[in-house]
């Protein structure tokens, strides 16, 4: 054969190749279009989308046809891999305005918070209602949600901080208004028991209604038993017996000196009585400040005394109450 005719019997053979491989090679192009339009609305999206990119990846013709039906069906492999992009996309978009919708809860939670902290009265329902609401807002695992999260503890310590400051402030005010009554009873009482002229007794039942109303009912009692004279001697001394008891107490808390001739009593009071319950109390601040409150409205609450015993006991209450007012005001303040 002639050098011509060897050329065409190759030629032939390789178009013959060639187009094999073309008509493989689309077929193979149509079953990745194929595949992808039937994953249109497949349930699992995540299981599209690697299809999707494993198509991509697979696309790669090796002879190519036409340029016309070259650009056709490649526009139809991307159309059928797109729709599925799309739809992750538009996932992705609802997702965020899902994420944004719960932010902007949070953000406003941490707004209300934030008000609250400079609120002249606060109470322990305002920090439960908003832990409730932030806890029924849905978790959020991002980086915003963490900024969000540590600005809400931020401002919710702050409102236990100044709700707990304002509690103290309150404390120290009734003890103030309490200190005033207890001291115009005393000498109301000691003027009973002396027997003083009814011009200074008068004085002192005008003083008492120019207070105004007392919300402590006990004080009250104790007034009205003083201005009628019923003061009988065996209550007095029941009376010192309980305040000579809180006085103790209040000195052991607030760990004050007592008088000399109390040590054996105020050691037995440690040991006994104290030494578990206040111990506990004295490692906390509040429940110890709770505790000496408690006792000392208990003092100004038990009634009079005999005169002799009221002033060795104003005496010792003087550096009792200068504690405590010192202890509030440093909390109030801190």
């Amino acid at each position: 054969a002639s050098i011509l005719e060897r050329y065409k019997s190759a030629e032939i053979a390789v178009e013959s190749h060639l187009k094999d491989e073309r008509r493989i090679n689309q077929n193979k192009r149509e079953g990745l279009i194929k595949k992808l339009d039937a994953l249109q609305n497949h349930d699992d999206l995540e299981e599209a989308l690697q299809a999707a990119r494993d198509a991509q990846r697979a696309w790669q013709p090796t002879v190519t046809g036409r340029r016309s039906d070259e650009q056709k069906l490649w526009k139809r492999f991307r159309a059928a891999a797109d729709a599925i992009f799309a739809r992750d996309k538009e996932r992705q978009e609802t997702e965020r305005s899902e994420i944004n919708t719960i932010l902007d809860k949070k953000t406003s939670v941490c707004v209300a918070a934030e008000q609250l902290v400079s609120a002249d009265s606060i109470s322990s329902g305002d920090i439960t209602k908003l832990r409730s609401q932030w806890n029924e807002i849905e978790p959020v695992n991002n980086k915003q949600a963490k900024t969000l999260e540590r600005r809400f503890e931020k401002a919710l310590q702050s409102i236990k901080n100044n709700s707990q400051k304002g509690h103290w402030k309150q404390q120290l005010e009734q003890l103030s208004t309490i200190m005033e009554r207890h001291d115009l009873l005393e000498t109301l009482e000691k003027a009973i028991q002396k027997g003083e002229n009814d011009a200074l007794i008068e004085s002192c039942n005008q003083q008492w209604l120019d207070m105004g109303c007392n919300e402590n009912t006990a004080l009250d009692t104790r007034f009205e038993k003083a201005s009628q004279g019923s003061l009988n001697e065996k209550e007095l001394k029941k009376n010192a017996g309980s305040r000579a008891s809180l006085l103790l107490d209040l000195e052991i808390l607030l760990e004050l000196k007592s008088p000399p001739e109390l040590a054996e009593e105020r050691m037995q009071k440690q040991v006994e009585r104290l030494a578990g319950a206040m111990a506990a109390q004295k490692g906390d601040q509040s429940n110890l400040l709770e505790a000496a409150l408690k006792r000392l409205m208990a003092y100004y609450e038990s009634g009079a005394v005999p005169t002799e015993n009221a002033e060795k006991f104003s005496s010792r209450l003087i550096p009792v109450v200068a504690n405590l007012e010192s202890r509030l005001t440093a909390l109030i303040e801190g």
